[in-house]
């Protein structure tokens, strides 16, 4: 995935331990013990947000792999997707953009592939011969290298970090965070039955008489 602060901006690249990569940033999201548990476009955000609030700051543009998580396709004659209700929703709340690549064309998000080969190299590797005995044991681990490479100097040839790197040149681009933390948005079909309500889960909810007998989209927050 990756981050556009700004069209311009220098592409730079750091990490978080929230794990995909940004223009100025590449995040590596620790593993949730509960991940099983979330549907899928809950995944799809949680990278992001963890993201945006490690940068304390929310970038213009998003550019996610193109996943069913994130995107669905227009039609199967076009290559082009466009993004999910719930993804959607959680664009409108931190009032960015986002543009989907295209199968097959990683030359879309360049910096995310060479920060892949960041963490291959610096968290993966480093790691791989360790033995955790928790989720959280193996976060602080992960939490330790991404600062290890965010603050190594020398990087691309210039006497200062990653982070300083993004903290001189690329912050001031970042949009500033919404005053409330992104709650999980959930989609369902609901049909409405004769006396005009709408069953979720175990709650009734009543709508508009007018709409009896149809199936409605139902908005789930939180």
């Amino acid at each position: 995935m990756t981050l556009l602060p700004k069209a311009n901006a220098p592409g730079t690249t750091w990490f978080t331990r929230a794990s995909w990569t940004a223009t100025s940033c590449a995040a590596t999201a620790p593993v949730d013990s509960d991940a099983s548990e979330v549907p899928p476009p809950a995944l799809s955000v949680t990278a992001p947000r963890t993201a945006f609030e490690y940068f304390n700051g929310v970038c213009q543009v998003i550019v996610p792999d193109n996943a069913s998580t994130a995107s669905n396709q227009i039609s199967r004659y076009e290559k082009t997707r466009d993004v999910n209700q719930s993804y959607a929703a959680f664009l409108e709340h931190y009032q960015c953009a986002a543009a989907p690549t295209r199968a097959a064309s990683p030359q879309e998000k360049g910096n995310v592939e060479a920060g892949v080969k960041v963490v291959t190299n610096w968290v993966i590797h480093y790691l791989a011969d360790r033995r955790f005995a928790s989720l959280d044991e193996l976060n602080e681990a992960v939490a330790e290298q991404v600062e290890m490479i965010n603050d190594r100097t020398p990087f691309r040839g210039e006497a200062r970090s990653r982070r300083a790197w993004f903290r001189e040149a690329e912050r001031a681009e970042l949009m500033d965070l919404p005053e409330h933390r992104w709650q999980q948005v959930e989609w369902r079909k609901a049909k409405v039955s004769r006396d005009w309500h709408v069953q979720v889960d175990t709650a009734k909810y009543s709508v508009p008489h007018q709409h009896a007998g149809q199936v409605l989209d139902v908005r789930i927050v939180g």
